[in-house]
């Protein structure tokens, strides 16, 4: 009989449900609950535990757990970067974790701390760096590299060989042409298409 891990997520609002849906996909993981400055009504509803604010993060560590890190990309990717490398530094566990609706190359390169969304589609030797997000319905297609921290929002398409920048946020619909360079840290809005590189 296989032993679950207990799992905890960080961050109680709408990428939480997001996130809670897909981990409870995979059955070696137990959710333990969730850390967020409030409790949500909607985790509550699911009967997932509110186990306190950041301040309970370091005991948390010493416990061996896992952790998800459920926060989405709004304004900045700081909260995401702050609390991932703080975690790490605790000895704290960030697994990825994949939807069991995605499809993914056997050749993709897929790091830690990253979740793939439901419908999701990764084509052969793309490459996910640490802490992404990849979301429902994204299209990242062959070649093409998520620099950390990005987060790549609800049906954008990736087109193939092309260098999404570290921290950057890809808005939902958005499309990046072939070959395209996009700089660290943009912010690509929602339905924009990016036909030239922004380095």
């Amino acid at each position: 009989m296989m032993i679950k891990q207990d799992l905890i997520l960080i961050g109680g609002g709408g990428h939480a449900l997001t996130c809670l849906d897909i981990v409870e996909m995979n059955k070696k993981y137990t959710i333990k609950g969730y850390i967020a400055k409030s409790r949500d009504k909607r985790l509550a509803s699911l009967r997932v535990s509110y186990l306190g604010d950041d301040d309970i993060i370091n005991s948390m560590c010493e416990s061996s757990v896992s952790f998800v890190l459920a926060i989405g990309q709004i304004l900045s990717p700081d909260l995401r970067i702050n609390l991932f490398y703080k975690i790490i530094k605790l000895g704290g566990k960030f697994p990825s974790f994949i939807s069991d609706t995605a499809f993914v190359s056997d050749s993709v390169d897929i790091d830690i701390g990253v979740i793939v969304g439901h419908g999701a589609l990764l084509n052969t030797h793309a490459k996910i760096e640490k802490n992404c997000i990849i979301n429902s319905r994204a299209l990242i297609e062959h070649g093409s590299v998520v620099k950390k921290h990005s987060h790549i929002a609800p049906g954008a398409i990736i087109l193939g060989d092309v260098e999404i920048g570290e921290g950057s946020f890809i808005g939902a619909g958005a499309v990046i042409r072939e070959g395209v360079k996009i700089a660290p840290r943009s912010v690509v809005g929602a339905g924009s298409i990016v036909l030239k590189d922004n380095i």
